[in-house]
């Protein structure tokens, strides 16, 4: 009796967990379009310039904002990269070289696609991922 109730146990433990699992999915779609604002049209408009709220909390958010769920902006596909310091369309710019770029670094120099058409400097490149250069910090 004991071994039945321990594998009906364990059943129902499985049976629960392949449930929450199943609807994992869905969660992770909704933590990239979590947008503060000051109402859900708010939040789904320019959404470039938007601050996502990826834990789905109003913490996230700036003063006078709340965090929205499922709002029309989504992180996959470039909303809130204006606040993502770690984006790697920040951290490219133009030099002779990984050393030269990085050393000399400035916002005229800034070339977001990776394109070295960007760049323009004789002989230059688009360099990315350099280490003291991120163009959110230099503009503030």
């Amino acid at each position: 009796a004991a071994a039945g109730a321990a594998l009906m146990s364990a059943s129902a433990a499985l049976l629960l967990l392949s449930s929450l699992l199943a609807f994992a999915p869905d969660v992770a779609v909704r933590a990239t379009t979590n947008f503060c604002g000051v109402d859900w049209g708010d939040a789904s408009m320019d959404c470039e310039n938007r601050k996502s709220c990826p834990l789905g909390t109003d913490e996230e958010c700036n003063p006078g904002t709340v965090c929205w769920a499922d709002t029309m902006c989504d992180t996959a596909t470039g909303g809130g990269i204006l606040h993502d310091l770690d984006h790697p369309t920040h951290m490219r710019f133009c030099g002779k070289s990984w050393g030269d770029a990085n050393d000399n670094c400035k916002l005229s120099r800034h070339c977001p696609s990776g394109d070295k058409r960007e760049c323009k400097g004789k002989d230059e490149e688009c360099f990315s991922y350099l280490a003291d250069c991120n163009y959110l910090e230099m503009i503030g």
